[in-house]
């Protein structure tokens, strides 16, 4: 999108300007020829110091010396002004656009760091209240020390079983069992000698645990009290037994403590 100003004198001299829109600028380039030109019209052609990038106030500025400067005898053609107020009109309405979208952004990157702060106060502040008290967190792995057998407490849910499958740091699934909920809670204490679904004994490493059911509802656990809490980098953890569990995987808290 572009404009061009004409300004004529009396000595005919000529002056033109072509002013490209271009992301929220106007590009402008200019020429003289014959005679004098007028002192304002050489002074707004050289606004901001040299550049080439004007803003609107100097867009606006070209428009007022073309009508100061123009020939009363061939005065600026009515399409002409006009197609150029429209283009001033589109440059101040892109900046105007671009300056509410920065704001914006700006209210939202705000509004979510307050919103993130008040959510980690809360957790903070749930976190503490469960020092001293047992609670029950979901298990994702269990450390195998390379020899005995290691227990696997399995809550199935709301199904009758679940199939519990450990897996080794690539994802490959090493060992396979399953989990009955026979007793009143629907938790099965799984034993795990440390072999893989061949047999063979397995490396001591740390392993995956995964549980599936029907009703998608089966978890690992352990369960012991609450020592500390820690806030890091904004994540809320407590310490049950020498390990750190997030918030997000406790599921059960009693009063008492753990035997």
């Amino acid at each position: 999108m572009s404009t061009t100003t004409s300004a004529t004198s009396a000595a005919s001299t000529s002056y033109s300007v072509s002013a490209p829109v271009t992301n929220g600028s106007v590009n402008v380039s200019g020429s003289t020829t014959t005679g004098t030109t007028p002192a304002s019209t050489t002074d707004t052609a050289s606004t901001s110091s040299g550049s080439s990038d004007l803003g609107e106030s100097d867009f606006l500025q070209l428009l007022i010396t073309q009508l100061e400067n123009q020939d009363p005898t061939n005065p600026v053609d009515d399409t002409q002004f006009v197609s150029e107020l429209a283009q001033f009109q589109s440059l101040e309405s892109q900046n105007n656009t671009e300056q509410a979208v920065e704001t914006l952004n700006t209210t939202m990157t705000s509004a979510a760091s307050s919103e993130q702060q008040s959510a980690n106060a809360v957790a903070g502040a749930s976190a503490v209240a469960l020092i001293g008290k047992t609670v029950q967190v979901q298990l994702s792995s269990i450390p195998y020390g390379g020899s005995g057998s290691d227990s696997i407490p399995v809550c199935v849910g709301t199904s009758d079983s679940a199939t519990v499958q450990i897996e080794d740091s690539s994802g490959n699934v090493i060992k396979t069992l399953t989990a009955e909920g026979t007793s009143s809670n629907n938790v099965d204490q799984l034993s795990w000698d440390g072999t893989d679904n061949s047999g063979k004994q397995v490396a001591a490493g740390t392993y995956k645990i995964v549980t599936s059911n029907a009703t998608n509802d089966s978890y690992a656990f352990t369960d012991g009290t609450v020592s500390s809490v820690s806030n890091q980098s904004g994540s809320v953890t407590v310490n049950v037994g020498g390990s750190n569990y997030g918030m997000s995987s406790v599921m059960q808290i009693s009063q008492g403590t753990s035997d």
